[in-house]
């Protein structure tokens, strides 16, 4: 994709999220924390037909308060009390992204949830997990 492209879909998605949760004070600021990681993930690819599955996610969940609300609800808030767990701010994201020595392990690796969730997001076809996956550094020695 090319930069204006991803340009336009990282705003769509925000707008979309931004509606989605009402503007609400703490899913807001997880779920742009959690796009902006998304986003600057070295190596990432961007599928038009993904972005456009969870723009339409987006809309259900702005729309009723139906389930796509819900679920977006609770994945959000349970990524907000795990940061909040881990005290890990965006400067300290950003700081820790820049030392050589670590490398991104999802927090869900290996565990009957996260195979859900994968599972979940590839029937969907959403790029939901850029949302709420949140990272966590290993150091490797």
């Amino acid at each position: 994709m090319s930069t204006e492209q991803v340009l336009h879909a990282y705003r769509h998605l925000y707008r979309g999220l931004l509606h989605a949760v009402q503007f609400s004070k703490p899913a807001r600021y997880v779920a742009r924390d959690r796009l902006r990681v998304a986003f600057r993930e070295e190596g990432a690819v961007l599928e038009p037909r993904s972005i456009a599955r969870t723009l339409r996610f987006l809309e259900a969940a702005t729309r009723e308060r139906g389930l796509e609300h819900k679920v977006l609800k609770n994945l959000l808030a349970t990524q907000f009390f795990r940061a909040q767990q881990e005290h890990l701010t965006w400067k300290h994201v950003k700081l820790n992204q820049s030392l050589k020595h670590t490398k991104w392990a999802s927090p869900l690796e290996g565990r009957q949830e996260g195979a859900n969730e994968n599972l979940a997001n590839n029937i969907a076809g959403t790029i939901l997990q850029t949302i709420y996956t949140v990272p966590h550094f290993v150091t490797t020695t």
